[in-house]
């Protein structure tokens, strides 16, 4: 018997939203120098990552391997569980005495149309709601090697298009597109802006060191320190 194939009406299924999609710098070099330690990283990365998410209608996450989507119709519902995301990640950082178990994160957020699985007209599909699909999924994904380490990079649509939003939420915040390539969410947190840097700039110096055993390139390493050095250094 022939088995029909999920339907999505278009109307009912896209909508204008913000997409995030976060992922750990390096994974494929980490994965080829042990497994081992790709697991523990990937693994505390996620772990992290679901404790600072609650349930909510607010916004959706869609963890993959070493990263993952994050969708949201507010943007400011975003920036507040990203800002969370990355002073947890941080610590994380900081604190991890052993740097062969520190990694760094970045971010991209686009904006556009959207759709999820749950939409898909599909009793018999059982895993449709780990589906999301829409121009912004790829926008996000392949610009994010434009983010500083632990840093956001903005994708032109959410600084162009943004204003397409058209639920009010009584907050005119989410209203404005972004203004800037690169979102500082450490404006209110001198002290982790500080540290982190600080952190970041030892790390790197150590990953130069051991170039060839890591394996890490020594261009892509003072590329990224400098990244670091002027994102973190920002006017905020």
């Amino acid at each position: 018997m022939k088995q029909r194939l999920p339907t999505v009406e278009y109307s009912k299924c896209l909508s204008p939203e913000y997409v995030c999609w976060i992922d750990i710098m390096g994974i494929s070099c980490l994965m080829k120098r042990s497994v081992f330690t790709a697991a523990i990283i990937i693994s505390r990365f996620q772990k992290l990552l679901s404790q600072q998410f609650i349930q909510s209608e607010k916004f959706c996450i869609y963890p993959i391997m070493d990263g993952a989507f994050i969708t949201s119709k507010s943007k400011q519902d975003l920036l507040n569980f990203l800002e969370n995301v990355f002073v947890s990640l941080s610590d994380n950082f900081v604190n991890e005495n052993n740097n062969f178990y520190k990694f760094i994160v970045r971010a991209c957020i686009s904006y556009g149309l959207v759709g999820h699985g749950n939409d898909i007209d599909d009793l018999d599909f059982k895993n449709k709601d780990k589906l999301v699909f829409g121009l912004p999924i790829i926008q996000s994904f392949t610009q994010e090697h434009k983010a500083p380490p632990f840093g956001i990079y903005i994708h032109q649509s959410a600084r162009l298009m943004a204003p397409l939003v058209n639920e009010k939420t009584g907050d005119d915040f989410d209203h404005k597109p972004f203004s800037t390539r690169w979102y500082v969410w450490f404006k209110n947190n001198e002290s982790m802006q500080r540290e982190l840097l600080l952190r970041l700039n030892e790390y790197y110096d150590w990953c130069e060191s051991q170039s060839y055993s890591l394996p890490y390139d020594t261009n892509k390493v003072k590329k990224h320190k400098e990244m670091a050095k002027q994102y973190f250094q920002m006017m905020v």
